[in-house]
């Protein structure tokens, strides 16, 4: 077979693995986890049962395929922010607004990420922790860029997943509708910390 001739053949099933996994998205963004069954998702994606565990073995395997679709495109979106041009001060921002415009869009991503990282912290979470680690390096790249600008990152790591920390929790907890501006003032918040508002009482 040669490669043209490959790759028709695998394009059908990219289209339908990725129609599976939207109509997944979809169920698992009205639903709970375990009110989601296969059947379902075989209707919403208008393929046979048979055609549905073609693809994917089981409901905990199609769960995973769709938080690395998910993961893979908030990815792209912040590798094309973080990549180009720009102060390191604007790349923050960039970084939270992107995560934070991502997750309003998709909040069941949010719940997809928590109950990877509990269920999955073994080999099948690989590759999400390979999407991770890549934004880990581009994230720690953007540190480099602050201490060198006079910012007080004293250690990229620990800033990165402070970073990460503080943007995570305000989209999984802050009331919605999320006010106009939000991400903007994560992103000061994280640049300029307490110490622009001075010591606290005695």
């Amino acid at each position: 077979m040669t490669a043209t001739a490959g790759a028709r053949k695998r394009a059908p099933r990219q289209a339908t693995s990725q129609r599976i996994v939207e109509a997944a998205a979809g169920l698992f963004a009205e639903r709970h986890y375990h009110q989601v069954r296969m059947d379902d998702i075989a209707e919403r994606a208008g393929v046979s049962k048979g055609t549905l565990y073609g693809h994917f073995k089981d409901k905990e395997d199609l769960y995973l395929g769709l938080m690395l679709d998910s993961m893979s495109r908030l990815l792209r979106q912040i590798e094309e922010s973080l990549e180009g041009p720009g102060s390191p001060e604007e790349k923050v921002h960039a970084f939270v607004g992107r995560s934070l415009q991502f997750f309003e869009r998709h909040e069941h991503v949010l719940d997809l990420v928590q109950r990877v990282e509990v269920l999955h912290a073994g080999e099948s979470g690989a590759p999400l922790r390979e999407v991770r680690a890549r934004l880990l390096v581009l994230l720690e790249g953007v540190m480099g860029e602050l201490q060198s600008r006079g910012h007080a990152v004293a250690d990229r790591k620990v800033a990165v997943l402070a970073l990460l920390g503080m943007t995570r929790e305000v989209a999984r907890f802050h009331p919605r509708p999320w006010p106009e501006g939000l991400a903007s003032r994560l992103a000061h918040q994280f640049l300029h910390g307490l110490a622009a508002f001075g010591p606290g009482p005695a």
